[in-house]
Parts: structure tokens; sequence; C-alpha cells
């Protein structure tokens, strides 16, 4: 079990609470998980509050409008954001998740999964498929996530989410750019950056975010610019 984990059962005991999204995602791969993801029924502010001081380290707000808040280990070693439900039950928070290996919760006391779409099954076939047709209209920085878990999870995305991601790609220019970067720097640090980038390019998501690499389509490096043992460029040339 992982400190942080530990603590937030400790300081959350009782209390209607599920660990979602990308920790539980991570702990069924056998991942490592440092942070938490953690949804209440309760009032968030009070809640980090309180896991804060069991923790014995800083609680802020992260977002006003989502009721977000998070708790930092005292030496920073790992962190809790406690979120409030986003609806009436915990399948109504997944249901507006963006893919389905992302909306799993397990109860933060223990118990059985809840996977209302099948996330886990997903995870097995090492596919990523949207929670539902509205996921990209929720955010439209979900079709850069998408690209982003492709890299940083070597999945593979099925076509109705790839259809559906490219339809809304021109709407990623409503997103702050700040997010955007913050995705992007994910993606190119990732072991498949270049997968990343291709999916982008095939999700026409390119030309609004990296509108520079568009001219560089179809260009080779020359001689002076290639080490010998280098292959050749896998940039689509279309």
């Amino acid at each position: 079990m992982s400190e942080a984990l530990e603590v937030a059962r400790e300081a959350l005991r009782g209390e209607r609470a599920w660990v979602v999204g990308g920790a539980v995602r991570d702990r069924l791969l056998g991942r490592p998980v440092l942070d938490l993801d953690v949804a209440v029924a309760g009032e968030p502010r009070t809640l980090a509050r309180h896991l804060a001081v069991v923790a014995g380290g800083p609680a802020f707000e992260l977002s006003g409008a989502f009721g977000a808040w998070r708790v930092h280990a005292p030496g920073r070693e790992w962190q809790v954001d406690v979120t409030a439900l986003q609806g009436d039950s915990i399948q109504e928070d997944l249901a507006q998740r963006d893919f389905t290996v992302n909306a799993i919760a397990e109860p933060l006391d223990g118990g059985p999964l809840v996977d209302p779409f099948g996330g886990a099954g997903d995870l097995e076939r090492r596919c990523l498929r949207m929670v539902s047709d509205e996921a990209f209209d929720r955010d439209p920085l979900r079709v850069l996530r998408l690209a982003r878990f492709a890299a940083g999870l070597g999945f593979e995305p099925d076509e109705a989410t790839i259809a559906a991601a490219a339809q809304r790609a021109t709407r990623i220019g409503e997103v702050a750019q700040e997010r955007v970067f913050g995705e992007l720097k994910h993606l190119v640090t990732s072991d498949d950056a270049l997968e990343g980038l291709e999916l982008m390019d095939r999700l026409r998501l390119t030309e609004h975010v990296l509108p520079e690499l568009v001219t560089l389509r179809g260009v080779e490096q020359n001689r002076f610019h290639r080490s010998r043992s280098s292959s050749p460029s896998r940039w689509p040339t279309s």
C-alpha cells in the first residue's frame, strides 16, 4: 500500500470516497502509484484540510469551479487531489470522464472496482476508448490527451474514438494555452513520443497545436544532420 493511500484512508475513513482516474489505471497495470485522485461525496475543502492535518502537509485549492483541492506530503513525496463527486453517484461521475481506462473507481476503504464502461477489459486489450460521444465536447483538450495517453501508455485508440476526436480537433483553440502546453510536455517526453505525434497528425491536431511541424512535412535531413546509424524519418508525408 502506498503512503498516500494509507494516509488518505486514515483521514477519510467513513466518508463516501473513491480512488479514481490514473491511480486506479496504473495500479491495475502494475505501475507504481505515488499520487492519488480521490472523488468525495462530502465537501472537498473540509475533507482536504483534514487530510492535510493528518498528512502534516499543506492543502490548497486547485479549482473552485470543480471543487478540487490538493494535499502534499510534507516533503512533497506524493500528493492527493480531492475533488467533489460530479453527479449524484460515482457512476454519474465516471460517465463524465474521458476514456474508459480512466473511468474506473475503487472505494477508498476497499471493495470491488466500480467499472461501468468496461475499462478493465480495455486495459487488458491496451485500447483507448471514449466513455461517450460527448467526451470531447466536455473538454476539447481531451483530443490532445488521446495522443498523449497513446504515447505514454502504448495503447491504441479504437476507430470510433479516433473519428470523434478528429471531428473536434479545431476546438483545441478554445483551450487555455497553458493546458495545451502541459499535455504537449507529457507527450514529447513519453517513451513513444513519435507515436503520439503521428496520432496528432492523424487527428489533424498538428496544424492547430504545432503548425511549425506542418511546414516540415516531407523534408528530410541532409547527411550533415543525420548520424550513420539513424534511420529515415517516419514523419507522415500526407
